[in-house]
């Protein structure tokens, strides 16, 4: 289906009552096809998406976000079984969704209590506000802040796959893939892998995530950071750090000036919105705020094989001894 049939639909649902799965359903359709097409600017189009159905973005991906828990978890509630999810508060299961990241046992019961029609809004409030509680004063600071860090990681993921349309201006075909860990010699979270046929040389691309607990004291997470990050930049044309945008524009403002002053003109910055109250968003827009203008300097991106042949022994519990 061609985007504008598909802003059509979405004029269209907007003229229903219950219609927050058909609205996920038909934008995301939307969305995949201008962040694969390559165009130069694929906001104005989601604007235009969210102005054809009359939600905010953030109101459409949180819709997109409930579809995709939705979908996961209804083969296992026999109670939604021809039940059409349109019919389904959303507003409810959003509240179910945030209860089986708590307590996925809760989330499952709980949602075949509202496909029966028998819990009302304000009683699953109330029960999310209970098992939040106890499982909240139940885990450990390290458990919860692993958590948060896992959560801000995949809205950073997902944010660069929505932005990589207009994140890379060259011609070169990459795919973003997270990156796991002991399967790369380098701390990065993701990476854009590319190649020049021209040039011989790698085009990959890396990225870093960094996310801070209000609790967590930034001069001590910012320094390991640092030392990655001017490590890690030699072995990639390119590469981008992700902040959260609760930690400051001042604090990111100055870190920009580090990388200034210290000629790493191949680090890109860039921001992902996340509220202070919630600790997420659901809006995955990514805000450039410094933009990668040469290449690494040193260049090291073709001893990154090598390096890696070199690195994963040193990394072993026990080498053997000479003999």
């Amino acid at each position: 289906m061609n985007p504008q049939s598909l802003l059509q639909e979405l004029a269209e649902l907007s003229r229903i009552k219950g219609n927050w799965y058909s609205v996920a359903s038909t934008f995301e359709k939307f969305k995949q096809h201008y962040s694969k097409a390559g165009y130069a600017h694929p906001h104005r189009r989601i604007r235009d998406a969210c102005k054809a159905c009359g939600y905010s973005l953030n109101t459409v991906n949180r819709m997109m976000a409930v579809r995709e828990f939705f979908d996961s978890v209804k083969g296992s509630v026999k109670d939604l079984a021809g039940v059409d999810p349109d019919t389904l508060s959303f507003p409810s299961l959003e509240v179910i969704k945030r209860l089986h990241q708590v307590n996925p046992n809760e989330g499952v019961k709980m949602l075949a209590e509202v496909a029966g029609g028998k819990l009302t809004y304000r009683n699953l409030r109330e029960h999310y506000k209970q098992v939040f509680s106890k499982n909240a004063s139940a885990a450990s600071g390290q458990q919860l802040a692993k958590k948060e860090r896992g959560e801000f990681e995949e809205a950073a993921f997902r944010g660069l796959l929505y932005a990589q349309p207009s994140m890379f201006v060259d011609k070169i075909k990459r795919s973003i893939e997270k990156v796991k860990p002991m399967q790369f010699p380098l701390s990065v979270d993701a990476i854009a892998f590319g190649w020049d046929p021209e040039t011989k040389k790698s085009e990959d691309v890396g990225f870093m995530f960094f996310h801070l607990r209000s609790n967590e004291n930034f001069k001590q997470r910012i320094e390991p950071l640092l030392s990655r990050l001017l490590f890690n930049a030699c072995f990639f044309k390119a590469i981008w750090v992700i902040f959260p945008s609760n930690i400051g524009s001042e604090r990111i403002r100055i870190f920009s000036e580090i990388l200034h002053l210290l000629d790493r003109h191949s680090v890109g910055i860039a921001i992902l919105p996340w509220e202070k109250e919630r600790g997420r968003t659901e809006d995955h827009i990514l805000e450039f705020v410094r933009v990668p203008r040469s290449g690494p300097s040193p260049d090291w991106r073709d001893k990154l094989d090598n390096f890696g042949s070199l690195y994963f022994p040193l990394t072993q519990p026990s080498l053997p001894e000479d003999a």
